[in-house]
């Protein structure tokens, strides 16, 4: 059976290809014979057999012919056309009769040219025939396009008042009707549909019902046009007219009468929608549909559709403030009436509870009755998709309004994540419904998207629902026609999404700049008076303050924000949620102009007034109340900034987003916002004294956690903030105190920064990465020379990516610090001409005062004034800086550059010792150990002012590099070398008193002198002449010990000491060993401690004492 079927089937395929041999031979060589006789002879199996393609080749090679006379043939096509016309009407083998048909009837036509009289009938029959073809769903489209042609054709050929005019008219109607539904080329259709009507109105009598007719079928179809935004004024006033002239030919209390009301008021709320003359159509709208409600019976289903509509205009002119409350109720009573007349479980019940749903959401939206309202609202679709089947586009309705009530519920702080959630949920499902070609699927993707803006919002998977919201949005675009509200709502939705991106710092200008292109867009469509064009309006305001804030045009951007906000409330009703909104955008504009400096004061009082107006508005449970507390908090703290009522502002500030917080999910950005900003207030309550400690631990609490939530979120504009917010606290903190613990606490509470936002797409990073260069800098300042080294390098990393100039001065501050000799001066001299301030401007002069000291080390003849010089620049920085780090430096150098003078000057060893003291104290607060160290070699001097030894000590000490440390040196070089001299004086007058004939005592006074004379030479020989050494605790002071080496020679005090600092090991660890060796003198290190003698030890080997250290084995 099979191998007959494939035998069939290539014998069938070789007589087609034959005959289309011979079609192609008869056009080459134009043999009309030929072409008669391949007609002739073609089986029906094979002309239902051909392709579109081969029939459309077949029609154009008889047009090819159609100059000739072939009448035999024509009138043979023309006979078999109508013979398989016959047949398909009376349903025998219907789908072959009427392909057969068609093939003839299309060579007829196209044979016959332009002979109108051999027309007349195939052109329309031809035409049925395409249409009975679509309706069995074959090749749908392009029959009915071929019908509407046929029948266009023929209505150019025929009289008006023909029946085949008619017949034409009527058939291309309903071709043009059937693709209408399709979405097949709408507005060619319609407006095919219109000129059909616009032509056959003359064959009626202007009095006629079927005038009447014509017209309201025109208006049908002008409606539909004006629906996908062509030229929607004209046609729908047009419309109106058409309705209005067609009631004047039925009787007043006729159906038809009635129809031509409710169609009218129909088209009246559509012009209304627009804008146009609102209030006016919506109230004429009004009086229609409650005219019509007197004719139509109450139990008919026009009643119920006038109650509904009726319901929609008072809505509407609820919107536009006009009795809102009275006409929003009057709907919900209109609905809940129209179900007396239903069954319980009938479709037009089910619809009576989704429209009251509707109206009780328009109430909610209104602040009225708000949760009860919509909570209401949610029982009714509830109720409705009990009672429609679950795959009617009713219950895909009611589906999509009960996610719209659960949005505002969730807008309301109302289990706001659950019910966005199932919002979301009920879209999906709806376009399981929905064709996916229709505008409410389209709608359902921008209402998904708006609930998963929300989401986003609220801080749930913030960046994945705003990328999919706009993902949607774009969607929606691709199915709204362009001209349509529709698709510019779909617009406005994309822009909301593409700004909230923008103020997490994902692509920020690029989204904000397409934000503003789309809401002008959007606009273009919105009629210039409607509440869409309203909110176009304020939307594009607040994305130009966002991109204001980045930097781009900040005053224009904030000027025009106020002006688009203001235009907007022209038009907003003053009790809307809407106008709410373009008060705290123009807030908003306001306080950031503020900052700018531009009319401060007035501008931030201005915008508090705009807050509390808008809290009047918002539901005090919802999320746009909780940022109108925000935003009043910052406005409050920026008048307390500029000195106004301080202390009165920032508490309420505190207050404000306290209340703010109780009403924001804890998870969202807002949330963190309202945290950041209460530690900004608390933060400035403490640096003005008030409760200080309580405000500072509490502003670093605020900060973490506001950290913690954006970092999670992956935000990139308030997280950066944040830091830096906290940064700004910890260094402010370390200024003031100089405790360095306050820098240590950045890595310790947030762990490598750096490596977290390196590869994030934030804002403000270069500052970010700086501050955190320059927080490693401070913490390398306090080690020695290689932490000095290190503080350069990070502070040239912090210049590199900010360029700010500070940060390059420190690199070379901190090169000067550490390159022998000083260059100072070299320093000062390179960036004099820079201009400074603050901490600039403090280490600058700190380098001025040590290039005086470096000129006093240069020139002993200027040295005096050099020195006051230095002495008074101190002054100058410490009477000055506000940082308590560069405050205890300079006075430190204050103390020991006067203890300096007193010591060498004046011989005021007294005074000099307590200014020692003073400094030691200031290094030791702020833990300088070359500091203290320094200190204390010089303490120990100033106390033993006459042994040379103490301020030899002085000398032997140059791992301190600095230029006070080298005038110390050089000035105890000069106090050593006096005392020595003093002392041989001394024994030489001691001798000349003795008796020349003494020659025990010559002996000795000849030893002495001797020995006087290797003192003066070099006092380190003494360790070559090594008797014994012993270890002792130094007196006073219990983080050294001394190694004396030697006895004292001959009275003079002149021994050699070694002194070990013990400073980098902790005196709770030494305490025992040390209180065992007070008061002893030991000579073998195993009569000391491991740790301790491990430590001596160490020191004698490192300054290769190895000889003393073979004494102490």
């Amino acid at each position: 059976m099979t191998k007959l079927k494939n035998n069939q089937y290539i014998s069938f395929y070789m007589e087609k290809e034959a005959f289309l041999h011979q079609f192609e031979s008869s056009l080459a060589n134009n043999d009309k014979r030929l072409f008669a006789k391949t007609i002739y002879d073609l089986p029906a199996d094979v002309i239902v057999g051909f392709t579109k393609e081969e029939f459309s080749r077949i029609v154009y090679i008889s047009h090819q012919f159609s100059s000739q006379k072939m009448d035999r043939l024509v009138n043979t096509l023309g006979n078999k056309g109508q013979f398989f016309l016959k047949r398909a009407s009376n349903e025998i083998d219907k789908i072959n009769s009427c392909l057969l048909s068609k093939f003839y009837y299309s060579l007829f036509i196209s044979l016959c040219g332009n002979n109108k009289e051999r027309l007349k009938s195939a052109l329309g029959n031809n035409a049925g025939v395409c249409l009975m073809l679509a309706e069995m769903g074959i090749d749908s489209r392009e029959n009915l396009e071929t019908a509407i042609r046929l029948c266009g054709d023929a209505m150019e050929i025929f009289p008006i008042t023909s029946g085949y005019y008619t017949a034409a008219l009527v058939n291309g109607y309903t071709a043009i009707q059937i693709l209408s539904k399709m979405g097949i080329d709408s507005r060619e259709n319609l407006e095919t549909t219109i000129r059909f009507y616009m032509n056959v109105k003359g064959n009626f009598p202007k009095k006629s019902t079927s005038y009447a007719d014509v017209l309201i079928k025109e208006g049908d179809a002008r409606i539909k046009l004006a629906e996908m935004g062509i030229d929607s004024k004209e046609n729908l006033e047009t419309s109106i007219h058409l309705y209005d002239n067609a009631r004047k030919n039925f009787p007043e209390k006729s159906i038809n009468y009635a129809d031509t009301l409710m169609k009218e008021g129909n088209t009246r709320i559509k012009l209304a929608e627009m804008g146009i003359d609102s209030i006016n159509n919506l109230e004429t709208a009004i009086r229609l549909y409650m005219e019509g409600r007197e004719i139509f019976p109450k139990t008919s289903t026009e009643y119920v559709r006038l109650l509904f509509n009726e319901g929609t205009a008072r809505h509407a002119l609820a919107e536009n403030g006009i009795d809102s409350k009275e006409n929003l109720e009057t709907a919900v009573r209109i609905f809940g009436d129209a179900r007396e007349y239903f069954p319980k479980t009938s479709v037009d019940y089910a619809f009576s509870l989704i429209n009251e749903g509707n109206a009780r959401q328009i109430l909610a939206e209104m602040g009225i009755d708000n949760r009860e309202n919509l909570e209401t609202a949610v029982h009714l679709y509830g109720e409705a998709r009990k009672i429609v089947t679950k795959t009617s586009t009713e219950y895909a309705h009611s589906l999509m309004s009960e996610g719209s009530a659960r949005q505002r519920l969730a807008d309301m702080g109302i289990d706001s994540k659950e019910n966005l959630e199932t919002a979301i949920r009920f879209y999906i499902d709806s376009r399981e419904i929905f064709p996916k070609t229709s505008s409410e699927y389209a709608s359902s993707l921008t209402n998904e998207g708006n609930a998963r803006l929300k989401l986003a919002d609220m801080g749930i998977d913030s960046r994945e629902n705003l990328e999919a919201s706009v993902r949607l949005s774009c969607d929606a675009r691709r199915i709204f026609p362009k001209t349509s509200a529709s698709y510019a709502g779909a617009l406005m939705n994309e822009g909301n999404a593409r700004q909230i991106l923008a103020e997490m710092g994902i692509d920020s200008r690029k989204n904000l700049e397409t934000s503003i292109r789309f809401y002008k867009e959007a606009r273009e469509t919105f009629p210039k008076t409607s509440i869409d064009y309203a909110r176009s309006l304020v939307a594009e305001g607040s994305a130009r303050q966002t991109l204001a804030l980045t930097g781009t045009n900040i005053k224009e951007n904030l000027e025009t924000v106020i002006t688009l906000c203001c235009d907007s409330r022209n038009i907003l009703s003053p009790i809307s949620i809407d106008y709410a909104h373009a008060l705290t955008n123009e807030g908003s504009a306001r306080q950031t102009l503020a900052l700018m400096g531009i009319d401060s004061k007035e501008n931030l009082e201005t915008a508090i007034s705009l807050y509390g107006d808008a809290r009047e508005i918002f539901t005090k449970t919802s999320a746009s109340y909780a940022l109108a507390l925000m935003n009043e908090g910052a406005a409050r703290q920026r008048l307390a900034d500029m000195g106004i009522d301080n202390r009165e502002n920032l508490e309420t500030s505190v207050n404000l987003y306290g209340n703010a917080r109780e009403i924001f999910t804890k998870t969202s950005a807002d949330y963190a916002r309202a945290l950041m900003n209460e530690g900004n207030a608390r933060k400035t309550l403490s640096e003005m004294g008030i409760n200080s400690k309580d405000n500072f631990e509490k502003s670093k609490e605020l900060y973490l956690q506001s950290i913690s939530i954006l970092e999670e979120l992956g935000d990139g504009w308030a997280y950066s903030i944040s830091l830096l917010n906290f940064n700004n606290l910890l260094k402010e903190n370390f200024y003031k105190t100089g405790e360095k613990k306050y820098l240590e606490e950045w890595e310790k509470s947030l762990g490598d920064i750096e490596e977290k936002i390196k590869d994030r797409d934030i804002r403000y990073k270069e500052l970010l990465l700086a501050r955190i260069y320059e927080i490693r800098a401070s913490l390398f300042e306090f080690e020695e020379d290689i932490g000095v080294s290190n503080a350069a390098l990070e502070y040239y990393k912090a210049y590199e990516i900010s360029h700010n100039v500070f940060y390059k001065f420190m690199k070379d501050f901190c090169q000067a610090r550490i390159v022998k000799p000083s260059i100072f001066c070299k320093l000062v001299s390179d960036w004099k001409e820079i201009e400074k301030e603050g901490i600039f401007l403090d280490y600058y002069d700190y380098a001025v005062f040590e290039c005086h000291l470096e000129n006093a080390l240069k020139s002993t003849i200027n040295e005096e004034d050099e020195l006051k010089l230095a002495v008074e620049k101190l002054r100058e920085i410490r009477d000055r800086t506000q940082i308590k780090i560069i405050k205890d430096r300079v006075s430190a150098y204050i103390h020991l550059l006067q203890a300096l003078i007193d010591c060498f000057n004046k011989d005021s060893y007294r005074e000099a010792a307590e200014n020692v003291k003073e400094g030691c104290k200031i290094f030791r607060e702020y833990g300088d150990k070359q500091g203290q160290q320094m200190c204390e070699i010089f303490h120990n001097a100033v106390v033993r002012e006459r042994d040379p030894d103490a301020w030899q000590e002085i000398i032997r000490n140059r791992e301190f590099s600095s230029n006070f440390y080298s005038l110390l040196c050089e000035y105890s070089d000069r106090k050593r070398a006096n005392l020595g001299f003093y002392r041989f004086d001394q024994v030489h007058e001691m001798l000349g008193a003795v008796s020349k004939d003494i020659e025990q005592v010559k002996d000795i006074s000849t030893r002495t002198e001797s020995k006087v004379d290797e003192i003066k030479s070099d006092l380190e020989d003494i360790k070559d002449k090594i008797d014994y050494v012993t270890i002792s605790l130094k007196p006073g002071i219990k983080e050294e010990v001394e190694i004396s080496v030697g006895a004292e020679y001959l009275g003079t005090g002149a021994k050699h000491i070694i002194t070990i600092s013990l400073q980098d090991i902790s005196y709770s660890e030494l305490k025992e060993d040390l209180e065992k060796i007070a008061g002893n003198r030991i000579n073998r290190l195993s009569d000391i401690p491991p740790k301790l003698a491990n430590t001596i030890k160490a020191y004698l080997l490192r300054h290769g004492k190895e000889n003393i250290l073979e004494k102490l084995a």
